[in-house]
């Protein structure tokens, strides 16, 4: 078969993508950002040609002791949560009775259990415009009043709602923080609270009343552990979200791992914020640039979450009244852009801002394309592309998928550090691990002999007297074994939404109106507390308290003289 060097410049050649075989099927857009549990990128369903958000959990942290999916059991249809649209697990390990007799001990057992060690592929909505992290970092931002008071509200809303449905969030921090514009008329955008990996249950012991406003009063260790302890990170990290947005200090500098409480300057932001009221407070001095109103809340809020800190539970009484007030402060504020259209911030430069410095980011929607599949494959071993994926060719013109691939890749995944036999591993696994390092020049054989893509002339970039090193043959069976076509896809095809696991139906959940489900058994979150936080720390903490409750007081009667 006549040889052709890949030709960029031919519009209607059909080109190789990165295909996910779930759902109705999806095209790989760009990388959106790693985590600690996790790979999230943005995918074009080839059903109907809009992106969403695929986060790919690692088999180590997709389950639980309980066998449940975290980012699955605590999901909860809201207008600020991400609409979670199709789940699937894929089997990695053998069944049991095929282990080697070594793998049979309990550490093994454990980490290798082949109903909860599955990687996960979880779809979401796609908020269209990244996160409040980086939106704290975009030199030209300057948040309007209006503004402020929709991130306050509604941050305030999902968390109560998550809350007394029996969920805490636990990973609440601005990069988990999404912005969304529903349309192209929206000045500005919603704030929607994503990535429920890290959620735990909050036990209904802890509640005082039946509509979950209030907690019970005994200050007990245990009532901490059961739940409370999880109410305050979740609304600690509303007031440090708030206090960033106040003071217009980015939350981390985007050098430092996603996620991490400690500010660009390197200061606790909320203490800062704190007392540069209570200055002001003193001195007779305006707060800042916003109404004294929107700074009274927050310093509420901030004066609430101290003295829960120090299991003061009846402050928690609080909560729903502040939230209430910022509400109002919110429709006044909304009403007076009625009356001032003019005035109203306009923010949707932020979504196609060129300052997002997601890995291998593409602007707009379309699938990313490759001339062969060797550039593809160097791409996916470059940028770490989550797997399983098959290659796909793929209409340029169209982005119509023609055919696709029967091999799954991208399932060389990192494993926990215990003893390990690679015979636990799917044998289509095992195989291709077998071959890694013959796999670059496999690939470029399949180029050549299935489509006429010659590999590249690498002596004419190597010094004179270079010698190709000799490669082993490939046969034609191990071509079409990773690179025949699959002969049962066809257009329209889908995929099976889940796997012989405990996965819970989101559609279950989101058609769930009249009735609560019940998924999956209650997952109880510990936070250790020693003698002297309880004891001596706990005594300050109440001290520091009735303090600052003596200046919330005084702040009020100002505001009311």
């Amino acid at each position: 078969m006549a040889q052709r060097q890949p030709d960029n410049s031919n519009p209607t050649s059909p080109q190789f993508a990165i295909y996910y075989p779930e759902g109705d099927g999806y095209l790989l857009v760009s990388m959106l950002g790693a985590g600690v549990h996790g790979i999230g990128c943005l995918v074009r369903s080839v059903a109907d040609g809009q992106v969403y958000v695929r986060k790919k959990i690692s088999p180590s942290y997709a389950y639980n002791e309980n066998h449940e999916c975290k980012d699955v059991k605590y999901y909860r249809p809201h207008p600020n949560i991400p609409k979670l649209l199709h789940v699937q697990e894929h089997t990695l390990l053998v069944d049991p009775s095929e282990y080697p007799a070594e793998a049979a001990s309990p550490t093994v057992s454990k980490y290798f259990d082949p109903d909860t060690f599955k990687s996960v592929a979880v779809y979401f909505d796609y908020c269209n415009a990244g996160s409040i992290m980086r939106l704290t970092h975009l030199k030209q931002f300057k948040p309007s009043t209006l503004l402020l008071l929709n991130i306050f509200d509604q941050l305030l809303g999902t968390i109560a709602y998550l809350h007394q449905d029996g969920v805490a969030h636990g990973d609440a921090h601005t990069g988990n923080m999404f912005l969304h514009f529903p349309n192209e008329n929206t000045l500005l955008p919603d704030v929607f609270l994503g990535d429920f990996g890290c959620a735990s249950t909050i036990s209904s012991d802890v509640w005082q009343d039946d509509s979950r406003t209030q907690l019970k009063r005994e200050q007990v260790i245990h009532k901490w552990n059961q739940g409370v302890g999880d109410i305050v990170r979740d609304l600690s990290s509303v007031v440090r979200c708030m206090a960033h947005l106040l003071m217009g200090v980015p939350p981390i500098s985007e050098s430092e791992a996603e996620g991490s409480i400690s500010s660009a300057q390197n200061i606790d932001v909320m203490w800062k914020l704190k007392e540069h009221l209570k200055d002001c407070f003193r001195n007779r001095q305006p707060y800042g640039p916003y109404p004294e109103q929107l700074y009274y809340q927050w310093f509420r809020l901030d004066g609430m979450v101290r003295r829960m800190e120090s299991h003061q539970y009846e402050a928690y009484d609080d909560f729903h009244d502040i939230k209430e007030c910022v509400s109002d402060l919110k429709w006044e504020e909304e009403e007076e852009a009625v009356e001032k259209p003019e005035d109203v911030q306009d923010l949707r430069w932020i979504k196609d801002s060129n300052e997002r410095r997601h890995l291998e980011y593409r602007q707009g929607s379309n699938p990313h394309l490759f001339p062969s599949r060797r550039a593809l494959e160097l791409f996916s071993e470059q940028a770490e592309i989550p797997g399983p994926y098959r290659i796909a060719k793929v209409d340029p013109q169209t982005f119509r998928v023609l055919e696709i691939e029967n091999f799954d890749h991208g399932c060389l995944i990192p494993l926990p550090d215990s003893h390990y036999d690679e015979k636990l591993l799917l044998p289509s696994i095992r195989q291709r691990r077998e071959i890694d390092a013959e796999w670059l020049n496999i690939v470029e054989r399949a180029d050549e002999v299935l489509d006429g893509i010659a590999a590249p002339d690498y002596s004419a970039r190597m010094p004179s007297g270079y010698v190709k090193p000799q490669r082993k043959p490939v046969s034609m069976d191990m071509i079409q074994r990773y690179f025949g076509t699959d002969v049962d896809w066809y257009p329209g095809k889908t995929y099976d939404r889940f796997g012989a696991g405990t996965l819970v139906d989101p559609v279950v959940l989101g058609d769930s109106d009249d009735e609560e489900e019940e998924v999956g058994a209650v997952v109880k979150r510990s936070a250790s507390m020693d003698d002297a936080e309880a004891g001596g720390n706990g005594k300050r903490l109440k001290r520091e308290s009735s303090d600052e409750m003596d200046e919330e007081r005084s702040m009020k009667r100002r505001r009311e003289e």
